[in-house]
């Protein structure tokens, strides 16, 4: 939030859900919980409820959007396979149309 508030940035929030695995509702409110507090700091946001793999979600939304930078959590997991740590975040840049930033949480 503090990087996209700097540069002025147009954030697209990804977040993914597995049909039949997984509760698309719960999926939709964690997204319309983010993108709401990212827009109460003045952020401009669009959001992105994709059904399927997060790895391609995220990488098909970047390159729709011609995005310059994606953002991660390095300790992001997908709901189907989340004993695979870091898996994710290593698919995203193996994958990614432009740069990616795995950034922590602050604590």
């Amino acid at each position: 939030a503090g990087l996209a508030a700097a540069r002025h940035a147009h954030v697209h929030l990804v977040e993914t859900y597995w049909p039949v695995l997984s509760d698309r509702s719960e999926a939709d409110r964690r997204l319309a919980a983010a993108a709401d507090e990212l827009r109460r700091q003045g952020i401009d946001v669009t959001a992105h409820l994709v059904g399927g793999d997060t790895v391609d979600a995220v990488v098909d939304v970047a390159a729709e959007t011609d995005a310059a930078l994606i953002v991660i959590d390095p300790r992001a997991t997908s709901a189907v396979t989340p004993w695979r740590a870091y898996s994710l975040p290593a698919r995203v840049c193996a994958r990614a149309p432009c740069d990616v930033l795995i950034a922590r949480s602050a604590a």
